[in-house]
C-alpha cells in the first residue's frame, strides 16, 4: 500500500473497520472532529487524527507528519476521505436542524 510502515499502520487505524471489524480511537475521531467543527481545516483535520494515533500507538507526532510529507499519495487519499466525510457530516447537522 504505502512505503512506510507508519501510513499503513496509520491507514489501518483510520479504516479499522474493513481491518478489524470494530472502529478505533483514530477512525472514531475521523468524524468526531468534523461534528464538534464543520469547518475543520484538512490539515487541522489530520493533525487531530495523527494526535489520536499516536496516543493510541506509541509514536512521536513528528514521526507521522514527516511520513506523510514524503508520501504525497496519503494526503491525497485522506483528503478524498476529508471531503467525502464532510459533506456526509454536514447533511447530518442539516437533517438534525431542519428537525428541531
Amino acid at each position: 500500500m504505502y512505503k512506510q510502515k507508519i501510513l499503513n499502520e496509520f491507514y489501518k487505524e483510520l479504516f479499522s473497520t474493513d481491518f478489524k471489524d470494530y472502529a478505533s480511537p483514530t477512525q472514531n475521531e475521523k468524524t468526531d472532529s468534523l461534528c464538534d467543527d464543520i469547518n475543520i481545516s484538512f490539515d487541522d483535520w489530520l493533525v487531530k487524527l495523527a494526535e489520536v494515533f499516536c496516543d493510541d500507538n506509541g509514536y512521536k507526532l513528528m514521526e507521522i507528519k514527516d511520513a506523510i510529507d514524503i508520501e504525497p499519495q496519503f494526503t491525497k487519499d485522506l483528503k478524498r476521505e476529508f471531503n467525502h466525510l464532510k459533506e456526509e457530516v454536514k447533511e447530518l447537522l442539516d437533517e438534525d436542524e431542519e428537525e428541531d
